[in-house]
């Protein structure tokens, strides 16, 4: 995805496969009706996996070594967890870690529909169809609450990101670029989610993931107020391109050319 220039010869609903050089990992990509160029998959970078961790550098990340640095050695606070934190050793790879990624899978009794899990692209086959990020992840370490971005002193959005280099996470709220996209689909719920193929992925929290099959969410670079940011709300028969939500809690992320 970092060297990726197909996007100029691909004309309006075209596709094509990418991938991301820290973790291989295949997404496919397509050129949208408001004329940009989108991941039609989650992002599956999983920062709770060492290996990935240490290959997530600035030369191939949305964001500068300073604030990988800052994710990597545990940045953030208690604040950018949820209130009663029951994270795995999966997720967490020191007890001072503040930052989560929590891989999402399919499994039975948990609401995902036999149409929802058809319609997503697994990539390699690993069966993830993404990863669940709170801010500090999303962000890159570089809006977390312990680095001059806390809580009742926020302000403006986060210019990195942990989408790979050359993408971002696109903005969020009434003049964001998802709502820009939202219109370019005449706002139409069930065309905006066929062309962005979002699956109901749900959210993260409390130690456990909630709401998959029934809505999703997709964080935006945008600040929403003290303490949330903007999201994609997608839901079984509504999107709401410029809601807001609190920054502990995992969400989706989408990367934008």
């Amino acid at each position: 995805m970092q060297n990726w220039t197909g996007c100029s010869s691909l004309a309006v609903g075209d596709t094509d496969q990418v991938y991301d050089t820290r973790d291989n990992e295949v997404y496919l990509v397509g050129k949208l009706a408001d004329n940009k160029c989108w991941m039609l998959d989650n992002l599956r970078l999983d920062l709770g996996n060492t290996t990935v961790l240490n290959n997530t550098t600035a030369s191939n990340t949305n964001a500068s070594a300073t604030s990988l640095n800052y994710m990597k050695n545990g940045g953030g606070t208690t604040s950018d967890k949820y209130p009663t934190a029951k994270i795995n050793n999966v997720a967490w790879t020191s007890s001072s870690q503040n930052y989560y990624s929590i891989p999402m899978t399919v499994s039975s009794g948990n609401g995902w529909t036999k149409d929802t899990v058809a319609s997503v692209k697994y990539g390699s086959g690993s069966g993830k169809i993404g990863v669940y990020y709170n801010y500090c992840a999303a962000s890159a370490g570089s809006y977390c609450y312990g680095n001059g971005k806390s809580e009742g002193t926020s302000s403006g959005n986060a210019e990195e990101d942990i989408c790979p280099a050359g993408w971002r996470m696109p903005t969020g709220g009434s003049s964001g670029e998802y709502q820009a996209l939202y219109t370019a689909y005449s706002s139409d719920a069930t065309n905006l989610k066929t062309a962005l193929s979002t699956p109901l992925s749900g959210s993260f929290y409390d130690g456990s993931a909630s709401v998959q099959g029934s809505s999703g969410y997709f964080w935006s670079s945008a600040r929403s107020n003290d303490g949330s940011m903007y999201y994609l709300g997608v839901y079984s028969s509504d999107v709401f391109p410029h809601s807001g939500g609190s920054r502990n809690f995992g969400n989706s992320v989408r990367c934008l050319l």
